[in-house]
């Protein structure tokens, strides 16, 4: 049976971020940041692959076609990212740190959104392109966007998820923590492999990433 496959970009970038050559297959971009919007060939089995705030989106896809979705890859998400009361996720003494930097020029928020999401990788080419990848936005519309992701928590959704799920944590994350036990008990489809990277990880470690994906897929 013929399949399609998506991939779902973090929040900020353009879906050409994502390195072609990563999965055998033809990989269709979904670079919309409302669900509703989404352009779906709803004929065939898919299997979502999503980055970052990305994966919210993709497990309300996940959600809204059960019929439809297969697999669902989740590169550094979760269902909700920011901590909460024995959930591992973006600290809030963090959150609010960047939320203040939201009010301060563009180029400083980039340079120091580029510099979590890089680390620790120093690579000039790999900076260049999450660089190039960025979408222009203004600190008022980053904020009110990045407030309202905070604000996001699809674990019910999550939970009621059937398809197969397989996280990828990246351990030097610089920007959030995961807690695969408690993302575990919220859904037995979930699977995780763990990768010695940052926030990034599909950049900087290609090799692992496709034998990974492609396995899954």
């Amino acid at each position: 049976m013929k399949r399609h496959y998506y991939f779902i970009p973090g929040w900020g970038f353009s879906a050409n971020v994502w390195p072609e050559h990563l999965v055998k297959h033809p990989v269709r971009y979904l670079d919309d940041e409302s669900v509703d919007k989404m352009s779906l060939d709803l004929v065939f089995p898919i299997s979502i692959i999503a980055w970052s705030f990305g994966g919210l989106l993709a497990i309300l896809l996940a959600e809204k076609y059960p019929y439809l979705v297969e697999k669902l890859i989740l590169i550094s998400s979760q269902p909700k990212m920011l901590e909460d009361d024995g959930w591992a996720g973006i600290t809030k003494t963090n959150a609010d740190r960047f939320s203040k930097k939201l009010h301060e020029s563009e180029d400083v928020v980039k340079t120091m959104f580029l510099s979590l999401i890089a680390f620790p990788d120093r690579n000039l080419e790999m900076r260049n392109r999450l660089s190039t990848c960025m979408k222009k936005l203004t600190s008022s519309g980053m904020l009110n966007s990045f407030n309202e992701l905070l604000k996001s928590d699809y674990r019910n959704q999550y939970a009621n998820l059937e398809c197969k799920i397989l996280h990828i944590i990246n351990e030097r994350d610089a920007i959030f923590t995961q807690d695969p036990t408690r993302i575990k008990k919220l859904n037995s489809n979930a699977h995780f492999e763990i990768i010695n990277s940052g926030h990034a990880g599909f950049l900087t470690h290609q090799k692992i990433y496709r034998e990974i994906i492609n396995d899954f897929l």
